[in-house]
């Protein structure tokens, strides 16, 4: 009996002489007919012109890209790739500086393609372009900002004697879909904070009273400190102290750095992390990046304090190491003296670093001992 292999060799063999195939002769190497090809991926000349046309957009070959994408949508309207073709149009219409063309493509995108999933996409497009955020946005914002009120509880009905199926909850439709528009509020609130910072952190404020971990908000903190500058300050704060997103309070803690602000004040609002809260490398690396007077004498005085953790005193002493202070050096020299031996291994390590006349002194008196 022939093997599966065998038999499916010969059955190809057979159809392609059906079909007017010569077999291979011997050493020509087998290839597949075109038409057994197509089986395993049909032709489709509008997904082609699309691949071709992303291709040229990669390259930043804008004008082939956009005469390609023009091409997969006027040829082809009704293929399946046609809405997608007209988004990347758009965005390379926008990359080359053709900023009426591409909105007078978005504002008839959503009559063309009414059931696009791309239609948010497009709307982004349009808020980058004219940097505004349309009404029905700003009104999303706001109305998922806002705290939901407590409800008292319903008094619990009798179990009925027979089983009946549980209730379906019913939820407003914006609700259901509130993940598919996160991309799209998080770019309706950084074009907010770049038009009306105070009323961008209105609306940042009562979404965080209503969900600390509020992805909307989280995402805008940078373009909160280059627009909001000072006055982002309590929600750095806030979203540092509170949220349950360890990721979002590290981020929240180094944004404070950045803050144009008292340098000083925000090393005793990070200082005053430490004691309760577990992101202690966030805080630490956040005072390493300050690189102030007051930085270095906080973490200097968090490495010297035995009363710490030795996990705490080891992540400042490492946010002393990458700030490069020269001063690091004898402060490390100390260290290395430690009785502590984690401590101890973690400043030998930042002196081989650092490379300095100073710091090779340093290390040959400790190898005299």
């Amino acid at each position: 009996m022939l093997s599966y292999g065998k038999q499916m060799g010969k059955w190809v063999l057979i159809l392609a002489g059906a079909v007017g195939f010569a077999a291979p002769s011997f050493g020509q190497n087998v290839r597949l007919p075109a038409f057994q090809r197509n089986l395993l991926e049909p032709a489709d000349p509008a997904r082609d012109l699309f691949n071709e046309g992303q291709r040229f957009y990669d390259q930043s070959r804008y004008s082939d890209a956009e005469r390609t994408f023009r091409q997969a949508t006027e040829r082809y309207p009704k293929s399946y790739i046609a809405d997608r073709a007209e988004y990347y149009l758009i965005r390379t219409l926008h990359q080359t500086g053709k900023t009426v063309e591409a909105l007078n493509h978005i504002n008839s995108f959503r009559n063309t393609y009414p059931n696009s999933t791309w239609n948010q996409d497009v709307e982004e497009e349009r808020m980058e372009i004219t940097n505004q955020v349309p009404a029905a946005a700003q009104a999303i914002l706001i109305r998922q900002g806002v705290a939901p009120q407590r409800v008292p509880p319903r008094p619990v009905p009798p179990r009925p004697v027979a089983p009946r199926p549980p209730d379906i909850a019913v939820r407003p439709i914006e609700i259901q879909n509130f993940d598919l528009q996160i991309s799209f509020l998080q770019e309706a609130m950084r074009v907010m904070f770049r038009n009306d910072a105070s009323r961008a952190l209105q609306i940042a404020t009562e979404r965080l009273k209503a969900d600390m971990a509020d992805p909307v908000v989280i995402s805008s903190m940078s373009i909160l400190v280059s627009n909001a500058s000072a006055q982002g300050l309590p929600i750095l704060v806030e979203i540092a102290k509170n949220s349950p997103d360890m990721r979002a309070r590290k981020d929240a803690a180094y944004w404070m750095t950045r803050v144009n602000s008292d340098k000083d004040r925000i090393v005793d609002t990070l200082m005053g992390l430490l004691p309760t809260d577990d992101n202690t490398d966030g805080v630490t690396y956040a005072l390493g990046q300050i690189r102030t007077e007051k930085s270095f004498n906080a973490l200097a005085g968090i490495v010297t304090d035995k009363s710490r953790s030795e996990k705490v005193r080891t992540q400042a002493l490492v946010a002393l190491g990458q700030a490069h202070d020269p001063r690091t050096v004898a402060l490390l020299a100390n260290i290395a003296n430690d009785s502590d031996f984690a401590l101890r291994t973690e400043a030998l390590r930042w002196l081989g670093q650092i490379r300095s006349p100073e710091a090779m002194q340093v290390l040959d008196n400790l190898k005299k001992k």
